[in-house]
């Protein structure tokens, strides 16, 4: 036989394996027999809803349990094993605050590899050990890292200043800005970013497509875009949030299409700023009110 213990504070209701009805009140028992527990009252079980107490454990219990007999009257020690009534709390999680090559700023990013991590974060820096303690978090073993990026509190009053980013002209014979590029995030590791474009390969008199390159090396395409917003494969839906690189900005150039696309070319993205001149332990340590430093995980 096994029993079946409710133990959340609602009703719960099951189906037997032949089919029947099984109503649990809250934090209620029932006994079955053995063959009568479904697959779904064993997932439940699973998932810390329900517990399955056999009769074997149930007969354990009783013979541990000193009081199962009073042979004469006195004071009783019991021993009542409540663990399965106590969410079990995952204390293999780490967070870190530090500098980085490239990623968001006072803002918490769960990242599960060191991968995921060098992906999202960049490579090793001379400036901090963030990125040396995070892939060693990996390397030994670990697998849910919450990290916060940090800058110096003074530069982030104007963001803009700290992204790479690159302006491109139309193909007019007076050429006017028509599309502006930004890295995905603050730093100078913009700078390694360039945008080539080309003809489109389907549309070649109407469309273009744009390669990302990262140090030389394309990381990125994005093949027959348009400036119509009117149409799916617009610019600006087709890249922004999808892109691990840039942001793109559609300047609506006045020329007629298709002469308002961009030249035909590679540009490289300039400017950028990694946030680190005056940096302090206060920038590591944050503002509670503006939840930056350790204080960006008051969000988690």
């Amino acid at each position: 036989m096994t029993v079946v213990i409710n133990k959340l504070f609602q009703p719960l209701s099951y189906q037997t394996t032949s089919g029947a009805g099984l109503h649990l009140p809250p934090r209620g028992q029932i006994e079955l027999a053995d063959k009568q527990i479904s697959g779904e009252m064993r997932r439940a079980a699973q998932r810390g809803f329900i517990v399955l107490q056999t009769s074997e454990d149930t007969s354990k219990a009783r013979r541990a349990d000193p009081m199962a007999s009073y042979l004469s009257p006195g004071i009783y020690p019991r021993e009542i094993d409540f663990s399965f009534y106590v969410k079990q709390i995952s204390t293999s999680a780490c967070a870190m605050v530090g500098v980085a090559e490239r990623g968001p700023i006072n803002e918490p990013v769960l990242v599960t590899s060191r991968a995921q991590y060098l992906d999202n974060f960049g490579g090793y820096l001379a400036a901090g050990y963030l990125t040396y303690a995070a892939c060693a978090f990996f390397d030994n073993g670990g697998s849910v890292l919450w990290v916060t990026r940090i800058a110096h509190a003074t530069v982030l009053t104007n963001p803009t200043t700290l992204v790479a980013t690159v302006t491109l002209k139309d193909r007019a014979s007076t050429s006017v800005n028509t599309l502006a590029i930004t890295a995905a995030s603050p730093g100078t590791w913009g700078r390694k970013l360039s945008m080539t474009v080309q003809d489109s390969t389907r549309n070649p008199t109407t469309e273009f497509t744009l390669l990302v390159k990262e140090s030389g090396a394309i990381v990125e395409v994005y093949a027959d875009l348009s400036l119509d917003e009117a149409k799916a494969n617009y610019v600006e839906l087709v890249i922004n949030g999808k892109s691990g690189r840039i942001v793109v900005d559609d300047k609506k150039s006045s020329t007629v299409a298709p002469g308002n696309r961009p030249a035909v070319g590679t540009f490289a993205l300039t400017g950028g700023d990694d946030g680190l001149t005056g940096l302090t332990d206060q920038d590591y340590i944050g503002d509670p009110a503006a939840h930056t430093g350790f204080y960006a995980f008051d969000s988690v």
